[in-house]
């Protein structure tokens, strides 16, 4: 199968694709149509837990002890269970046509049941996409790839891994991550497998001076598209 440039999800950077929404969108707005027959993207976060401890990261996981505790603490206690999603799948399918799911966390892949999720979705014809720090390994991200998923993000900020695992604060993380990137790069070109490929970087004071070579590292990865995101840092 000829490597894609565009993901199959629907995708904001290209501008037949937010011309049409927003002119969907305006009608919604102005009450020119009762409901949206249409949602593009519904971003579902399956859990609250992730296990890296990124220095840049606000997550509840880190910041349960600062303000707000009972209610983060709450939040890590529950993921989203498989039954709930399918009800609330069917229920938001009752009233409109959805084209993509993003699924989040949290660390998506902290979900035991994230293959059964995305499956649920592919089964309803929907297009699947993840969020992950990669961490999971190869095997998870098979299985990922298997249920349906079309498209995986996956976070690497740096080509080094120790300043990888310094800025994750998880010793070994770098080698998970790279093995995780490798399986969805083996699967795509050699199994066929039609799933897009995104490299994030999170760009900020601790990688800032190194982007240009984190960049070099990250093309020779060979994905299918490459975002730096530019990380908002208290003075």
């Amino acid at each position: 199968m000829p490597r894609r440039n565009r993901s199959q999800n629907p995708d904001l950077l290209f501008r037949e694709v937010m011309d049409e929404r927003i002119e969907r969108t305006a009608d919604f707005s102005s009450w020119r149509t009762a409901d949206p027959s249409t949602l593009d993207r519904i971003t579902v976060f399956v859990t609250h837990r992730c296990n890296l401890q990124c220095g840049y990261c606000n997550g509840p996981h880190l910041t349960w002890r600062v303000g707000e505790t009972d209610r983060k603490r709450e939040m890590l206690r529950h993921d989203l269970a498989v039954a709930e999603f399918t009800r609330l799948l069917h229920e938001a399918m009752a009233h409109a046509t959805i084209r993509h799911i993003h699924f989040t966390g949290g660390e998506a892949t902290a979900h035991p049941d994230l293959p059964a999720i995305v499956a649920a979705a592919t089964e309803a014809g929907i297009l699947s996409s993840i969020t992950t720090n990669g961490t999971a390994g190869p095997d998870v991200t098979r299985a990922l790839i298997e249920a349906g998923l079309t498209e995986i993000r996956i976070s690497i900020d740096s080509d080094s891994a120790s300043d990888f695992d310094r800025i994750v604060r998880i010793p070994g993380s770098f080698d998970r991550v790279i093995a995780s990137i490798r399986e969805v790069v083996r699967l795509r070109d050699e199994e066929g497998k039609d799933v897009f490929l995104v490299l994030n970087a999170c760009v900020g004071s601790m990688n800032l001076d190194a982007i240009e070579r984190i960049l070099t590292f990250l093309m020779a990865l060979e994905p299918n598209d490459i975002k730096l995101l530019v990380i908002a840092e208290e003075k």
